[in-house]
């Protein structure tokens, strides 16, 4: 890559490290083409003629399209880590309560309010009893399947 095409590159990357996947095609695209209409002889049109040049046009197109790429998927996984690290502070914060001896009053409390805050409800109760699990456990035989009448 000619020096002309690393010195495109620096602000094709922060437009794709810091835009959308979108803003970073436009931007390789753009790098790309300037780059043949400025640094490339004939100057001022849009063609290359020599094959180290458009091998440096291709690149930069290249470059700009990956790191846009690279800089969605962080974003993403960022997203769920930031999400997965408040739930597993929620799921924590059960256990501590249940190991500290808090009334099962308090532990059904506490569940009760970071389901709601989870999955956003209006609220929701807690019933003591069997569970429904165990209910339709008790009417499966033991390969799993219902009991022959």
């Amino acid at each position: 890559m000619s020096g002309y095409g690393f010195r495109l590159h620096d602000p094709l990357a922060l437009v794709a490290a810091l835009g959308t996947r979108a803003a970073g095609a436009l931007a390789a695209l753009s790098a790309a083409a300037w780059f043949g209409f400025f640094l490339t002889r004939p100057y001022q049109r849009f063609t290359i003629a020599d094959g180290d040049e458009l091998r440096t046009a291709v690149l930069l197109l290249v470059a700009g399209l990956i790191v846009s790429q690279l800089a969605v998927r962080t974003r993403r996984l960022q997203a769920v880590t930031v999400t997965d690290a408040a739930r597993m502070s929620s799921l924590q914060g059960t256990v501590r309560l249940a190991e500290d001896g808090g009334s099962p009053e308090a532990v059904v409390e506490y569940v009760r309010r970071e389901l709601v805050g989870l999955l956003g409800l209006r609220g929701c109760r807690f019933e003591y009893g069997t569970s429904l699990a165990a209910q339709a456990g008790a009417a499966l035989d033991t390969a799993g399947l219902p009991h022959q009448v």
